[in-house]
C-alpha cells in the first residue's frame, strides 16, 4: 500500500466517523458541540462527503488516492483560511476557532502526501 492510499483511507475513515458522530450530537436539524468543535448539520454532511470520497479513493487505487489528497488538501486548506476570516459563514457552518487548527493540520497532511508523495510512488 502506498502512502497516498493509506492517507486517503485514514482521513476518509476519520471524517466519516466524525460526520456520523456529529449527527449523534446535532440530530438532523440543530447545532452542537463535539469536544471543542462546533458542529452543524451542514458540517456533518460535508464530513461524510469527504469521508466517503477518501474511502472510495482508497478502494479505487493509487491515482485516485493521490487526486483525493491533492484536491482534499486544497479544499480543506481553503476552508481553514475561510475560518480565520469568517468563523460562521452565513450562520450555517461554524468553522472558526479549533476547527481552523484541525482543518489546517489536515490540509498540510493531504497536500504533502498528494504533491510530495512517497519514495515508492515516485519510483525512487
Amino acid at each position: 500500500m502506498t502512502l497516498a492510499k493509506g492517507t486517503a483511507g485514514l482521513v476518509g475513515a476519520v471524517y466519516a466517523l466524525v460526520g456520523l458522530a456529529g449527527f449523534a450530537v446535532t440530530g438532523f436539524g440543530g447545532t452542537g458541540t463535539l469536544l471543542a468543535f462546533n458542529l452543524s448539520v451542514l458540517d456533518n454532511v460535508l464530513h461524510l462527503v469527504v469521508g466517503v470520497a477518501g474511502l472510495a479513493a482508497f478502494t479505487v487505487g493509487q491515482s485516485a488516492a493521490k487526486i483525493f489528497c491533492q484536491a482534499g488538501g486544497v479544499v480543506v486548506g481553503l476552508l481553514a483560511l475561510l475560518g480565520i476570516v469568517v468563523s460562521n459563514p452565513l450562520g450555517i457552518m461554524p468553522i472558526g476557532g479549533a476547527d481552523v487548527v484541525l482543518h489546517f493540520a489536515t490540509a498540510l497532511l493531504l497536500l504533502y502526501v498528494g504533491f510530495a508523495g512517497s519514495p515508492e510512488a515516485r519510483g525512487a
